[in-house]
């Protein structure tokens, strides 16, 4: 079997799983150790079941559970040569990589492309096991022409869609903050994720799942209705399936 399941998404930590047959691959560990270990459980796993563990960043949202996860499990640690001076204390447990290589993990072909982000060696993946393919894309400020050919033709999508730009703009934030996160090198509107996410459902895919969403600068309705309008301008929200990851609550599994 092979399935997707988001266990939780934002700022307050960010984690989920890849499972292709004997391959379970959880994709950054942010939050606690004790609630991924309660996501795992519900899906009959534990931290032993695990294969690999794949790091986007090594800011704390991302890595804040790591530590004592690594006590319960053997999986190895997959990031980028830059990622690791953030998560340096993984020792020889680390397949480090730069952006931009591919290379098999277990029977998964992992594409690694880099995404630009206020973090060293920020990256996003596409895995493919068989014939289910999901692409991994949070955190970054823009999307380049690259980042969408590496996003293309996957059946499963899961794109940042982290704030509504008026919401962020008017808020109680500061200045400061408001530039960072509106910055080439900050996270993603909403507007520009529906654009492009009009732009994959041309090229395929039919499912997204939006990820990253900001607790105060934005609500599921306002990312979802986004991308929901850019498909329908397009002619193209036929077939297609849009969800919002939780921000504590995970989510039901996607089986490919």
């Amino acid at each position: 079997m092979t399935y997707y399941c988001s266990f939780f998404s934002g700022s307050s930590g960010n984690c989920s799983i890849f499972v292709h047959n004997d391959c379970r691959m959880l994709i950054d560990a942010g939050g606690t150790a004790k609630s991924i270990c309660a996501c795992l459980g519900r899906l009959s796993l534990t931290p032993s079941d695990l294969t690999h563990i794949l790091i986007t960043h090594g800011h704390r949202d991302h890595v804040s559970a790591l530590p004592v996860l690594l006590k319960r499990t053997r999986a190895a640690v997959i990031c980028s040569q830059e990622a690791y001076a953030d998560i340096a204390y993984i020792g020889t447990r680390a397949r480090r990589f730069y952006p931009g290589e591919s290379f098999e993990l277990g029977g998964v072909t992992v594409r690694t492309f880099e995404t630009p982000h206020d973090a060293a060696g920020s990256c996003g993946y596409v895995l493919c096991g068989g014939e289910a393919s999901l692409a991994y894309c949070t955190d970054l400020g823009t999307v380049s022409t690259d980042i969408l050919d590496a996003l293309r033709g996957c059946a499963l999508t899961v794109i940042e869609s982290n704030h509504d730009t008026d919401m962020l703009r008017l808020g109680s934030y500061p200045y400061f903050l408001k530039q960072r996160i509106l910055s080439d090198r900050g996270h993603l509107s909403n507007a520009m994720c529906a654009r492009v996410v009009a732009k994959l459902a041309e090229s395929g895919c039919r499912r997204f799942i939006l990820a990253h969403l900001s607790h105060e600068n934005n609500t599921p309705q306002k990312a979802l209705e986004a991308s929901r309008q850019a498909l329908l301008a397009a002619g193209l929200a036929e077939g297609v399936t849009l969800t919002a990851a939780h921000r504590f609550e995970m989510g039901e599994p996607v089986i490919f």
